[in-house]
């Protein structure tokens, strides 16, 4: 069998690729959208955008939650956040901010585009910004530039340095995040809270150790509160069982 003959066999007449791809006739269909009309119309190369299905992906991940939510009777409520840094394209970004709850960042070029939306009526003060990432230097000054304007930021703290570094911005009330280092050294490790390897990255945030300490600072701040536990799970964690007890226990 040939590659010609393969092709023809794996996509044959009707065969629907995806919950939006489809092959008819021989031809590439998005939805009911025809894409090879798309190129006899405007030639190539061409780059098909559909940015309805930003907002289909994104009320789909909210009915799910949604439904989760109310099967198991969870108190709290989930807030869908886009990540700028995911996609910088004016129209996708416009299209997002129909269904989102809050914007997250992780630069000053994240802030920028912020105070863009900001000034274009695009969104109000309320919007709920939260900054992850290092926050030195110009990604630091933005943050308290635009937290002077009266915008809802909240940043995530990820190591000691950035605790400190709002420990000092007194004259500016922050409710804020800090970041835990999550891996299979640190849930191994959890029982006498030490990591077991190398020195934890401060790229994923800080150890347990680091942030209990910074947790009392912040709870001494009057201008200082502390809402929002971020941690990122990936490839890291192999041992599922071993993970959900260690988060039972730290929380």
């Amino acid at each position: 069998m040939n590659i010609a003959q393969k092709i023809k066999k794996e996509f044959h007449v009707g065969s629907q690729l995806n919950d939006y791809l489809k092959i008819k006739k021989g031809f590439l269909y998005y939805k009911d959208i025809k894409l090879m009309s798309l190129v006899e119309q405007y030639a190539t190369p061409l780059e098909v955008a559909y940015t309805d299905i930003i907002s289909e992906r994104i009320k789909s991940l909210q009915k799910i939650f949604k439904d989760a939510i109310k099967t198991n009777k969870y108190p709290g409520k989930y807030l869908y956040a886009y990540a700028t840094k995911a996609n910088y394209y004016s129209e996708v970004v416009s299209t997002a901010l129909n269904d989102i709850d809050s914007l997250e960042t992780t630069s000053a070029y994240d802030l920028e585009i912020i105070d863009h939306l900001l000034k274009r009526g695009l969104i109000d003060k309320s919007l709920l910004i939260i900054c992850n990432g290092f926050k030195h230097g110009n990604y630091f000054d933005k943050i308290i530039a635009l937290k002077k304007k009266g915008l809802n930021i909240l940043p995530v703290l990820e190591n000691t340095d950035e605790v400190e570094l709002f420990l000092n911005e007194t004259n500016l009330p922050f409710t804020i995040g800090m970041r835990l280092n999550i891996d299979e050294e640190v849930v191994a490790g959890f029982e006498n809270g030490e990591r077991l390897g190398a020195e934890v990255d401060t790229r994923f945030g800080m150890s347990l150790k680091e942030m209990q300490e910074s947790a009392k600072k912040i709870n001494q701040a009057d201008h200082l509160t502390l809402k929002l536990l971020h941690f990122h799970l990936g490839g890291t964690i192999k041992n599922t069982k071993q993970f959900i007890e260690f988060t039972g226990r730290l929380f």
